[in-house]
């Protein structure tokens, strides 16, 4: 994660919480101990765990955050809030798409000294 200088994200004291038996940690959304959580649609709940990952200070800000809890009355608003894609899965029938990653898998195999006909 990027940050504004001098600046981290000020949820990772209350809703950064490890995963145990994986040595890695997640967003709680109960960190931030707000009742409003309770009420979200379950989309806007996922909108909300991607804004507090995100909160860098500069392109996802805590005020965002509050405007994603604030969601009965933002909405009608037509608030903006920031989102970045973690990935972006496209339909494709070709499968093109499995054939090249099956080829990089074949490739990344060899480059670590495996078989590459095990793929």
């Amino acid at each position: 994660r990027h940050f504004a200088a001098g600046c981290r994200n000020q949820f990772d004291e209350s809703c950064l919480k490890p995963l145990p038996g994986f040595g890695k940690q997640f967003y709680s959304l109960e960190g931030l101990k707000d009742s409003r959580v309770q009420e979200l649609p379950f989309c806007i709940r996922i909108l909300l765990e991607a804004s507090l990952r995100n909160c860098d200070g500069l392109t996802n800000t805590p005020r965002d955050v509050e405007q994603i809890l604030d969601w009965k009355n933002s909405s009608k608003a037509g608030v903006d809030v920031p989102w970045k894609v973690p990935r972006v899965v496209l339909q494709d029938l070709s499968g093109v798409p499995v054939l090249i990653d099956l080829s990089a898998m074949r490739d990344a195999v060899v480059t670590a000294g495996g078989d590459p006909q095990l793929v």
